[in-house]
């Protein structure tokens, strides 16, 4: 077992270990004893991290409207793929994208986020609704393409694995997994996990989503953690 990290300290590795816990490992991660990571309730951070796309895009309207360049981890290729599909349901043409497969035009679409079935696809589409396809599309122009060039970088946590930076911060769409009146996967609570160890100098993070994260789970058959849902 290589339990030992030298990306983050002691602070940090024993909230994870919270996490481990609750998906039954034994064998304890153990921080690098000569970097101080610091664990904060609310604050900036280098890097923000999503549950999903949605949020992504969120976090990317919010930074250019405080006047902050974004870069996405990975491009903005996806971004473009989601909303050329939104392009063509609101014109009346089915879209190609996994999210929308079997949609034939938008209404389609709004009728099915009302229903349980819907309900991952329903931040995306409600985004959409309240700030419309425009905004969105100038906001992912709008992103910057080299890294180091940007005020702020924004990833998925399924694209920031293998990943670090200085300081990240846990964005709030990770709250949707946990506030159900439902047992957490264990894929879920991986997912937390790759997040919240990506940081090395500070992590922002509810505490109340490390409880969360640390409880009951619910184990499931996935290996991985489940593709960005939209």
């Amino acid at each position: 077992h290589l339990t030992t990290s030298f990306r983050f300290g002691p602070a940090l590795a024993a909230e994870a270990n919270r996490v481990l816990h609750a998906m039954g490992e034994t064998q304890k991660l153990k921080g690098f004893g000569k970097v101080q990571t610091d664990i904060q309730s609310f604050g900036d951070a280098r890097t923000v991290l999503t549950r999903s796309n949605a949020m992504l895009f969120k976090e990317v309207l919010e930074a250019l409207n405080d006047e902050r360049r974004p870069h996405v981890v990975g491009g903005s290729d996806q971004m473009k793929s989601l909303l050329r599909d939104v392009d063509a349901l609101q014109n009346g043409k089915p879209g190609a994208q996994p999210e929308f497969f079997g949609f034939y035009n938008w209404n389609e679409v709004l009728e099915f986020v009302e229903e349980p079935e819907g309900e991952a696809l329903l931040p995306f589409v409600t985004l959409v609704q309240s700030v419309g396809r425009g905004a969105l599309w100038r906001a992912v122009l709008s992103c910057i393409d080299d890294e180091a060039d940007a005020d702020l970088v924004i990833s998925t946590a399924h694209k920031a694995k293998g990943r670090e930076w200085d300081s990240v911060r846990i964005a709030e769409d990770f709250s949707l997994s946990s506030t159900k009146n439902e047992r957490i996967p264990y894929s879920e609570a991986r997912l937390f996990y790759v997040a919240m160890t990506r940081a090395k100098r500070r992590l922002v993070v509810d505490p109340v989503l490390v409880s969360a994260f640390s409880g009951n789970l619910a184990p499931d058959k996935d290996v991985n953690a489940p593709e960005d849902p939209a």
